[in-house]
């Protein structure tokens, strides 16, 4: 008995060991880190926001397999954002917006004018780490308009090149489809372009894009259905888009 309850106690003295080990490099991890309002900083340029129009929900530093990052999660009127935030660099590593159920119920049933979100669907000409620049030797940083070199942007082939990929691949151009999200995601633990459209009256398609070599990882195409129209409609009062109406079928 004496035995088994010292092989007990050596075994929770380990645990408590590397429990404790995985705290410490988490503190000295946190201590070297960029602040949370910094954090917000990266997440709000990305989103094309102001610290002003956002409500915060939470943001929580984390360290996790080695790797130390910040939660950031907010919304305004017409969006929720969920960002994952390098913790050392600012580099996004990882970024969800969606349009908030109450606007978009709103918009579709026409109880409110529609304001554009600056980033509905994830539509953005700039990459997910374009902020990632110009930290400073003492920890601040300062966004810049364009990326510095050597950063993992630089390989990236870009939410717009993603997009004229997935056309190319459907047969179809810009002007003739309503764009329903496109954004940089992880899948497998890869990065990815998520981009997903609408052709009037004909079909909804689904890609996934690699973001660095640009090949098509999975595809996908649903006939067009009656509730389609409705969720067109409120895309299009939303973020200002439009199409002209194409009569092929997919392929």
């Amino acid at each position: 008995m004496r035995k088994t309850a010292m092989i007990l106690g050596i075994f929770l003295s380990v645990a408590a060991a590397g429990s404790l080990g995985v705290y410490a490099a988490g503190q000295i991890a946190q201590s070297n880190s960029i602040t949370e309002d910094t954090a917000c900083t990266f997440a709000y340029n990305d989103a094309n926001v102001v610290a002003e129009d956002v409500t915060v929900e939470k943001v929580k530093f984390k360290f996790k397999r080695g790797r130390a990052y910040y939660e950031v999660d907010f919304y305004t009127n017409e969006m929720d954002y969920d960002y994952e935030i390098d913790a050392a660099t600012g580099q996004i590593l990882k970024k969800e917006a969606e349009i908030r159920d109450d606007f978009y119920n709103k918009v579709a049933s026409g109880e409110t004018a529609a304001q554009k979100p600056q980033a509905a669907t994830g539509q953005k000409t700039t990459s997910g780490t374009a902020q990632n620049q110009n930290k400073t030797q003492t920890g601040s940083t300062k966004p810049a308009a364009t990326p510095s070199a050597g950063t993992v942007t630089q390989s990236m082939i870009g939410i717009e090149k993603a997009k004229e990929i997935a056309l190319s691949d459907a047969g179809q151009k810009a002007g003739g489809v309503i764009f329903s999200k496109a954004k940089q995601d992880r899948d497998d633990g890869k990065i990815i372009y998520d981009v997903e459209f609408y052709v009037e009256g004909v079909a909804e398609y689904d890609y996934e894009i690699d973001a660095y070599t640009g090949s098509i990882r999975e595809r996908s195409n649903e006939p067009w259905e009656s509730e389609d129209t409705w969720e067109v409609n409120a895309i299009k009062t939303i973020t200002g888009q439009t199409s002209t109406p194409q009569t092929s079928t997919p392929a």
